[in-house]
């Protein structure tokens, strides 16, 4: 891999993570790959995503390429860790080390052209480039099978509604676990239950209106709406008459978001004395009805 210069890393945005991201671009063999590092997560995901990878500027043979890389490198550490313990205990066997590292390669599905070796109580790998470049020839290609015949769809189009596929995984994601959180559900009935996703499906179509609405601006749903959220208002009070929440008018940004909705704000909206309900008043209110 290539030397990183501190040029290299820039601060962007990812649809795919909705977090503030660091991309460490590198260069090997002449391939330009993007790796994404999040720093945002929250805590409790933390331990499940914390290395993203961005593939939008990396062609399928690169990906594969990296991907033998990666588990050449993981044979590697393996290895340097049996000849530490086969240096620090002269009864073990070497033998049962050779298995086990031959074991590790067949798991992996790269012993077609890795190979472990044992030069007395030392191991090594053994690469065998013929075989190497035989397995590197399909990188990149891959086969969809579809039971329609071809009369009835091109391979074209087969080979669009399969890449859709990412959308679909992409609206179960916003859904189940970034921005709109389905899970924890506080609800047990049937019922209520049915009515919590079907509030969070009718909030997903409004995340959808708003991605597509804000295509051209570079700005996801999250970003947008927590843009928006700077939005406040002042209430008027006029003695002895009615009050009014003034709402000022929005900054260029801001604008430029709402015009793009196609929302025009009110100067000023009625002021009436409605209690809202959040996540956090809630319990406190079922508690006190339960003492009643």
């Amino acid at each position: 891999m290539g030397r990183v210069s501190r040029t290299d890393f820039m601060s962007r945005k990812t649809c795919s993570t909705c977090q503030s991201s660091l991309y460490l671009r590198a260069v090997c063999s002449a391939v330009s790959v993007v790796f994404v590092l999040s720093t945002h997560f929250p805590s409790y995901r933390a331990s499940s995503s914390i290395l993203a990878w961005l593939m939008a500027t990396v062609s399928r043979s690169s990906f594969k390429y990296f991907q033998r890389l990666a588990k050449r490198q993981r044979i590697e550490a393996a290895i340097c860790k049996k000849n530490d313990y086969l240096a620090a205990h002269e009864r073990a066997r070497v033998s049962v080390a050779v298995d086990n590292i031959e074991a590790m390669i067949r798991n992996l599905k790269i012993d077609s052209w890795l190979k472990v070796q044992s030069d007395q109580r030392h191991l090594s790998l053994s690469i065998d480039e013929t075989a190497l470049e035989e397995d590197s020839r399909l990188d990149g290609c891959y086969a969809i099978k579809t039971d329609l015949p071809k009369s009835a769809v091109s391979k074209e189009v087969v080979h669009g509604r399969y890449k859709d596929l990412a959308l679909v995984e992409l609206a179960f994601r916003t859904c189940k676990q970034s921005f709109l959180e389905v899970r924890p559900v506080y609800v047990r009935k049937e019922g209520t239950t049915r009515g919590h996703v079907l509030v969070v499906m009718l909030a997903y179509m409004i995340v959808k209106q708003l991605r597509s609405a804000w295509a051209d601006s570079d700005v996801t749903p999250e970003e947008g709406v927590k843009k928006l959220a700077s939005l406040t208002c002042t209430k008027m009070e006029i003695k002895n008459m009615a009050s009014c929440w003034k709402i000022p008018r929005p900054r260029k940004e801001l604008k430029e978001l709402l015009d793009a909705l196609g929302v025009i704000m009110p100067l000023a909206l009625p002021h009436k004395d409605i209690n809202v309900d959040t996540r956090k008043k809630l319990p406190n209110r079922r508690k006190r009805n339960i003492v009643k």
